[in-house]
Protein backbone atom coordinates (compact mmCIF):
# COMPACT_ATOMS: atom_id res chain seq x y z
CA UNK A 1 0.00 0.00 0.00
CA UNK A 2 1.36 3.42 -0.91
CA UNK A 3 1.86 5.84 1.95
CA UNK A 4 0.89 9.41 1.21
CA UNK A 5 1.33 12.52 3.33
CA UNK A 6 -0.81 15.44 2.30
CA UNK A 7 0.50 18.91 3.03
CA UNK A 8 -0.58 22.43 2.37
CA UNK A 9 2.32 23.93 0.49
CA UNK A 10 1.59 27.46 1.57
CA UNK A 11 1.46 26.65 5.30
CA UNK A 12 4.60 24.58 5.51
CA UNK A 13 7.98 25.76 4.25
CA UNK A 14 9.87 22.54 3.71
CA UNK A 15 12.51 24.18 1.52
CA UNK A 16 11.53 21.96 -1.38
CA UNK A 17 12.30 23.57 -4.73
CA UNK A 18 9.09 24.60 -6.51
CA UNK A 19 10.12 22.65 -9.63
CA UNK A 20 10.11 19.42 -7.61
CA UNK A 21 6.31 19.50 -7.40
CA UNK A 22 6.22 18.75 -11.14
CA UNK A 23 7.56 15.32 -10.20
CA UNK A 24 6.82 12.95 -7.32
CA UNK A 25 8.16 14.27 -4.01
CA UNK A 26 8.93 11.69 -1.33
CA UNK A 27 10.00 11.94 2.32
CA UNK A 28 11.64 9.23 4.43
CA UNK A 29 13.54 8.57 7.61
CA UNK A 30 16.57 7.38 5.62
CA UNK A 31 18.12 8.24 2.25
CA UNK A 32 16.50 6.68 -0.83
CA UNK A 33 17.26 6.74 -4.56
CA UNK A 34 15.83 9.73 -6.45
CA UNK A 35 16.72 12.13 -9.24
CA UNK A 36 17.45 14.94 -6.75
CA UNK A 37 17.59 14.93 -2.98
CA UNK A 38 18.02 17.14 0.07
CA UNK A 39 17.67 17.13 3.84
CA UNK A 40 14.86 19.23 5.31
CA UNK A 41 12.34 19.64 8.10
CA UNK A 42 11.11 16.45 9.78
CA UNK A 43 7.78 15.12 8.51
CA UNK A 44 8.12 11.31 8.29
CA UNK A 45 11.87 11.82 8.23
CA UNK A 46 14.34 14.48 7.10
CA UNK A 47 15.30 12.99 3.72
CA UNK A 48 13.49 14.36 0.68
CA UNK A 49 13.79 13.37 -2.94
CA UNK A 50 12.04 13.91 -6.23
CA UNK A 51 11.38 11.30 -8.86
CA UNK A 52 10.57 12.62 -12.32
CA UNK A 53 8.32 10.00 -13.97
CA UNK A 54 9.64 10.64 -17.49
CA UNK A 55 13.35 10.30 -16.60
CA UNK A 56 15.52 7.20 -16.62
CA UNK A 57 15.24 4.87 -13.62
CA UNK A 58 11.99 6.47 -12.37
CA UNK A 59 10.23 3.13 -11.90
CA UNK A 60 13.16 1.59 -10.06
CA UNK A 61 13.63 4.68 -7.89
CA UNK A 62 9.94 4.62 -6.98
CA UNK A 63 10.04 0.93 -6.00
CA UNK A 64 13.15 1.47 -3.86
CA UNK A 65 11.74 4.60 -2.21
CA UNK A 66 8.56 2.77 -1.24
CA UNK A 67 10.56 -0.25 -0.04
CA UNK A 68 12.56 2.12 2.18
CA UNK A 69 9.30 3.43 3.73
CA UNK A 70 9.24 6.74 1.87
CA UNK A 71 5.96 8.65 1.89
CA UNK A 72 4.78 10.51 -1.19
CA UNK A 73 4.15 14.20 -0.46
CA UNK A 74 1.07 15.73 -2.09
CA UNK A 75 0.11 19.40 -1.99
CA UNK A 76 -3.54 20.32 -1.66
CA UNK A 77 -5.36 23.54 -0.93
CA UNK A 78 -7.16 24.26 2.33
CA UNK A 79 -10.43 24.39 0.36
CA UNK A 80 -9.85 20.87 -0.97
CA UNK A 81 -9.28 19.56 2.54
CA UNK A 82 -12.46 21.25 3.75
CA UNK A 83 -14.37 19.72 0.80
CA UNK A 84 -13.03 16.29 1.79
CA UNK A 85 -14.20 16.90 5.36
CA UNK A 86 -17.69 17.85 4.25
CA UNK A 87 -17.88 14.82 1.94
CA UNK A 88 -16.68 12.53 4.73
CA UNK A 89 -19.32 13.88 7.11
CA UNK A 90 -22.04 13.50 4.49
CA UNK A 91 -20.94 9.97 3.61
CA UNK A 92 -20.92 8.91 7.27
CA UNK A 93 -24.10 10.73 8.31
CA UNK A 94 -22.34 13.21 10.57
CA UNK A 95 -24.72 16.13 11.08
CA UNK A 96 -22.34 18.91 12.08
CA UNK A 97 -19.85 21.27 10.55
CA UNK A 98 -16.29 20.01 10.95
CA UNK A 99 -13.53 22.58 11.00
CA UNK A 100 -10.27 22.32 9.13
CA UNK A 101 -8.15 21.77 12.26
CA UNK A 102 -10.39 18.91 13.36
CA UNK A 103 -10.07 17.30 9.96
CA UNK A 104 -6.30 17.61 10.12
CA UNK A 105 -6.19 15.93 13.53
CA UNK A 106 -8.53 13.11 12.58
CA UNK A 107 -9.14 10.97 9.56
CA UNK A 108 -6.94 12.60 6.95
CA UNK A 109 -3.64 12.25 8.83
CA UNK A 110 -2.38 15.53 7.38
CA UNK A 111 0.81 17.29 8.25
CA UNK A 112 0.51 21.04 8.28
Amino acid sequence: MKKIRIIEGYTRDLGIPEAWWEGEVYNAARPFPSHEDKIGEFIHGVFYGVIYPNRDFAGEYRKRAIALDAHRMVQVSRETVEDWGRAYCEEHGIQREVGYDEIVRSFLNLTG
